[in-house]
């Protein structure tokens, strides 16, 4: 848990960049896979 902790406030990535990776990685399976011409 400490470890958590310590990578979420002295975090060697600025927030917006883990945001950024969140919006390529997460809806990756999802939404990107979705809007490509597979259907």
């Amino acid at each position: 848990m400490a470890d958590a902790e310590v990578f979420g406030q002295v975090s060697p990535v600025p927030e917006t960049e883990l945001d950024m990776l969140k919006m390529i990685l997460t809806p990756y399976e999802g939404k990107i896979v979705e809007h490509l011409p597979q259907t």
